[in-house]
């Protein structure tokens, strides 16, 4: 998912180009004109938390207390699950405004 972000922030500004958002200054896009900012910073975010999700953590583990070692294990693999269902509610909320910024340009 984190090349698939960060291919996406780079394409994203090659379609707006290749639609030609600079030669389409007309009143039906300028709907879509104040999201187009969105899209690359929904990436970033979305990037941050698939990031964050892989980070490892570095934590004592007591080896003397199973139930302990359990806890922090169902503590980390909750933070990773978090990092990564967040990340996609980025990924997905940007992916659904870009659609909506092209289709909006391709109408004119």
């Amino acid at each position: 998912m984190i090349t698939l972000n960060s291919g996406l922030f780079a394409v994203y500004f090659a379609l707006l180009e290749f639609l030609g958002i600079k030669d389409v200054p007309s009143a039906e896009t300028q709907i879509a004109i104040p999201y187009i900012p969105l899209p690359p910073i929904l990436f970033i975010l979305s990037l941050i938390a698939f990031v964050s999700a892989l980070i490892p953590w570095f934590t004592k583990l007591p080896l003397n207390f199973p139930e302990e070692i359990a806890d922090l294990r169902d503590k980390a693999i909750l933070v990773k699950y978090s990092g990564a269902i967040t990340g996609l509610g980025f990924l997905v909320a940007a992916l659904f405004i870009t659609i909506f910024i092209f289709l909006e340009i391709l109408r004119t």
